[in-house]
């Protein structure tokens, strides 16, 4: 199904300013990587991971935008390459995926019957839930039935703090609380977990443990105090703001058993922007955009960077692309549609400019651990092509993807052609002016 305007051509401004943010977006992604002679190369560390958030079901990208016309199958060929990368520089691979798959185009259908057989082609090795997979019951019900999207990742999907209340005659996790990602190369284990943040709009069958009470838990203190297995590093995927006080938290417990030295990576999401932060000098948080038009790469070391270090976290300055916004100052807290009228009275909204390349030398007030790296790849296939170096980026894998997607669309009718607008409509967030007759917040609220 789409909603277009077949025969006017976009006004002006609009048309200036997309060719505006076209340039903004080139220069971002070129920042985002390092260029040698060249060919762009990807800087890859000892554990690295690469990290999918928020695709809200646009698993078939967005083919109306040439920056970001990869889908899921191309994501799976780039994966595949980097994979054979890694394994030929000795170095270990991780891909994971931060919950939202649920709502945003016609492949969300609810339960989601045709997004999750899509989904269980991914070669995911950690999946977190997110608030989105959390509305309905017949979502959670749909995703727990025995040998269902749940139990096809064997362990894999990590729901930490997210309780099925009506799985048996025990409340349960719908997923496992944690696991252990083992490292073939290095032989290293990761110990990895899945956190929501304190979602309290969840449906009747489920429950939100908050995370701080889950960190006094004894299943928690028990993994960090070794009584499971050991471990070299920590990974913690968390569905909530990169700045969240949650990950404060989370990493104040984790430091309180481990130590100061473990390294921890945080995966992060759920407010739509890109975003890093190094919170001490072995621990850092990332976030990786929204929609598929982000792949994120961390990476991080398991040896000891032996720094005291002396600062308050909140102190640590970080950064944040300024393509996608963020709202302000609680990001869990985002908007009911009926709040929607004061937010566009008094526009909460602020843009962070980010300079920085991938590797920006934050000025942290501790020596910063330069073997914590990130990535933001920019999801057109041509870039992705080019950052692995590869004539193609097309394996069989992912072309056969791609094909089912495609398939999948069909068959759900999503090309057949309901209407056409009169004219081009443009989001024009956060400066709206839902009096303007191409507003798009004004053609959905008026």
């Amino acid at each position: 199904m789409s909603l277009s305007s077949c025969t006017c051509r976009p006004l002006p401004s609009f048309s200036r300013f997309v060719r505006l943010f076209f340039l903004l977006v080139l220069n971002f992604s070129l920042q985002a990587v390092s260029v040698t002679g060249g060919a762009v190369q990807l800087d890859l560390g000892e554990i690295n991971v690469l990290v999918l958030t928020d695709v809200h079901s646009w698993v078939a990208g967005n083919p109306h935008l040439p920056n970001n016309d990869a889908d899921y199958g191309d994501v799976l060929s780039f994966y595949e390459h980097l994979l054979e990368i890694c394994n030929k520089q000795g170095k270990d691979l991780f891909f994971v995926m931060n919950g939202d798959f649920m709502d945003g185009t016609g492949l969300s259908t609810n339960p989601p019957a045709y997004l999750t057989p899509i989904l269980q082609r991914m070669p995911w090795d950690a999946i977190n839930i997110g608030n989105h997979e959390l509305y309905k019951n017949s979502t959670v019900e749909f995703i727990s039935q025995q040998d269902g999207f749940v139990d096809f990742w064997e362990g894999k999907y990590l729901t930490s703090n997210v309780i099925h209340k009506d799985a048996g005659p025990i409340d349960r996790p719908i997923g496992e609380r944690y696991r252990f990602l083992n490292a073939p190369l290095t032989g290293k284990t990761i110990l990895t977990f899945g956190f929501l943040y304190n979602f309290k709009e969840n449906c009747e069958i489920t429950t939100v443990e908050d995370v701080e009470g889950v960190l006094d838990s004894t299943w928690f203190t028990n993994v960090l105090e070794g009584g499971e297995e050991s471990f070299d590093g920590i990974l913690v995927l968390a569905h909530m703001d990169y700045d969240d006080y949650l990950v404060t938290a989370i990493l104040k417990k984790i430091r309180s058993i481990c130590g100061e030295h473990m390294p921890v990576q945080f995966i992060t999401g759920h407010t739509h922007i890109k975003a890093y932060k190094q919170l001490d000098p072995n621990s850092a948080t990332f976030e990786a955009g929204r929609y598929l038009d982000t792949l994120g790469l961390v990476s991080f070391p398991t040896k000891l960077f032996d720094i005291e270090p002396s600062y308050l976290p909140s102190e640590i300055p970080s950064m944040k692309s300024s393509a996608i916004p963020s709202i302000s100052p609680k990001p869990n807290n985002l908007p009911s549609p009926s709040a929607i009228p004061s937010i566009l009275a008094k526009p909460t909204t602020s843009l962070h400019p980010s300079p920085f390349p991938s590797n920006e030398r934050t000025m942290a007030p501790f020596p910063v651990n330069h073997e914590f790296k990130h990535q933001f790849i920019q999801t057109s296939a041509r870039l992705m092509k080019n950052v692995l170096g590869v004539d193609t980026l097309n394996t069989p894998n992912g072309d056969a993807l791609s094909t089912f997607i495609r398939k999948t669309q069909v068959d759900l009718g999503l090309f057949h052609l309901l209407g056409c607008a009169s004219i081009s409509y443009r989001n024009d967030w956060p400066n709206i002016d839902i009096g303007k007759v191409d507003s798009l917040w004004g053609l959905y609220l008026l």
